[in-house]
């Protein structure tokens, strides 16, 4: 590997932000999931009163 000379000082931090990125990714997806289920939950409760 020739490149690992210049990857060598940044491959921890772009570890760290990966993994904090996809938490974050994940987390935010989640909770627009729950958002979109109680929404249509609320709709749907709205129609049969």
């Amino acid at each position: 590997m020739e490149s690992w000379g210049v990857l060598q000082p940044i491959w921890l931090p772009v570890c760290i932000i990966t993994v904090a990125t996809t938490v974050i990714v994940m987390a935010v997806t989640g909770r627009v999931t729950q958002a979109i289920i109680r929404a249509e939950k609320k709709k749907k409760e709205g129609k049969q009163a």
